[in-house]
């Protein structure tokens, strides 16, 4: 699936002109044809990507049960044991299935790169989720009288016939770097539903639930030969759950570790069986530039058995941004742009139907967080020489590491001041805010901390804004 949209008004009936906008707005989601469905208080469509657009393919439904969605599932089989019966051949039903045994309760055992809608017509009420790390984006806007979910913003900026109304209080916190209401979007109308969040709507309240938190486990031990051996196989095994359904995956080579480490776990899934056509690596080149990691991409194409393209970005005339920002219905031009587009051009060209990236692995890693650990410890001349070293390569990098990190050292109490000057005016988009856990123990404390650098504001928009420019071309993506 591509997208989808769904209009519920408790009292009333949705808007249909409205709906039709909704849908209009979404046309570029779905190559393959938006089906509707149409209930007395509930408007449901759906689009779909050119791999969902076999004959036959409408919105799924079990008994009063609607569903709608933008799904792909990792662990199909355990869901299918859940719900009790074999919906194997697409991914909809199965969580329709489990949902029907189980209600919300399912999400602890559902894993995958999704957004959904389940629209329950004896109940009246609507039920949402976002996949754990955001992949797949998901809009709203609540009212007292209703209700309205989206794929994009233009969706929802569509239905009230308007144009989007630019949050600048968004749009300065994202050009700051200290962007980090989550639930807010850059539409001052518009809220997003975060990460790992689920929310029952229903006439008059919104009750939203973090449905999963990372398990840390115990500190590892054993011999480091083990140690790297247990790591490799959990990444090979997430690669392989991403590309295992997927003709040919195009994966994003920086030269970096991350994207590095995730071509190499494709190489060695081809030590099993799977043949090398199926991977072809793309490399963005900066000749000249401290960033360019040419060296470290050749290095790492010329021991792996894939196709591979290398390109230089070019910064492309400005209407191509006014373009993506309208596609996105985002005020802001993400810096990336250039690097996604072409990506996606040659994903097409090779006839690709996914893009995996690296994105993500800085946001786990949280060097910020290490340094400001250090400041905290008083190794300060361990900081000085970290930064250092990094200045040697990218000194832009190290100031910004050196600023964060030092701003996140500083004490709590001299930073509350500062935080109650920004604070901004109470948004209706608060109670769509997941209730915060109490009584968490260190290493919870720990897991909250890499959900929030991968949930981070800036994090998610980026996912948000490369899902809907791949969306646009019949390509997803994946990280």
């Amino acid at each position: 699936m591509g997208g989808f949209a769904v209009a519920v008004e408790w009292n009333d009936t949705p808007d249909p002109a409205g709906c039709i906008r909704m849908v209009e707005a979404m046309t570029h989601r779905g190559p393959a044809g938006i089906d509707e469905v149409q209930h007395e208080h509930a408007f449901i469509a759906e689009a779909r990507l050119p791999r969902d657009g076999q004959s036959g393919w409408q919105i799924a439904t079990h008994g009063p049960l609607t569903i709608v969605g933008d799904v792909r599932l990792w662990n199909r089989a355990d869901l299918e044991h859940l719900g009790g019966t074999d919906t194997s051949n697409d991914d909809r039903t199965v969580l329709l299935a489990a949902f029907a045994e189980h209600g919300p309760d399912m999400m602890d055992a559902v894993d995958g790169d999704f957004a959904f809608a389940i629209w329950d017509e004896s109940s009246q009420t609507l039920f949402a989720a976002r996949d754990r790390f955001g992949v797949k984006p998901l809009f709203v806007v609540h009212t007292e009288t209703g209700v309205r979910l989206a794929s994009e913003v233009n969706q929802l900026a569509a239905y009230e016939d308007r144009t989007i109304e630019p949050d600048t209080y968004a749009v300065s916190e994202f050009s700051q770097a200290t962007y980090r209401f989550g639930s807010h979007t850059f539409d001052k109308s518009v809220f997003r539903v975060r990460p790992s969040n689920a929310i029952t709507f229903s006439e008059g309240s919104a009750d939203p639930v973090d449905y999963w938190q990372p398990q840390l486990s115990e500190p590892i031990t054993g011999e480091p030969d083990e140690i790297a051996a247990g790591f490799r196989n959990h990444l090979t095994k997430a690669v392989e759950r991403r590309i295992e359904h997927i003709d040919r995956t195009v994966c994003h080579l920086s030269g970096g570790l991350d994207s590095s480490s995730i071509a190499a776990s494709a190489h060695l899934l081809t030590t099993e069986g799977m043949k090398p056509s199926r991977i072809v690596t793309v490399s963005a080149v900066f000749p000249g530039l401290d960033a360019d990691e040419s060296d470290l991409i050749a290095r790492t194409v010329a021991i792996q058995p894939f196709e591979h393209h290398d390109f230089d970005p070019r910064m492309g005339p400005i209407d191509w941004y006014a373009e993506d920002m309208a596609v996105t219905g985002s005020p802001v031009a993400h810096p990336v742009r250039d690097l996604t587009v072409r990506t996606r051009e040659i994903a097409t060209e090779v006839g690709a139907g996914l893009v995996l990236t690296g994105n993500g692995g800085d946001e786990v890693t949280a060097d910020t967080r290490v340094l400001s650990t250090m400041l905290r410890n008083g190794e300060f001349g361990a900081w000085f020489s970290t930064i250092g070293d990094l200045g040697t390569d990218a000194p832009g990098t190290a100031v910004n590491a050196a600023v964060i990190s030092a701003g996140q050292a500083l004490p709590s109490w001299t930073k509350a001041p500062l935080r109650w000057l920004q604070r901004p005016a109470p948004r209706a988009g608060a109670p769509l805010t997941a209730r915060s856990k109490t009584d968490r123990t260190p290493r919870e404390l720990l897991a909250d901390s890499i959900v929030n650098g991968l949930h981070s504001s800036r994090m998610t928009f980026l996912l948000e804004t490369q899902e809907s420019m791949f969306a646009a071309a019949g390509v997803e993506v994946s990280h």
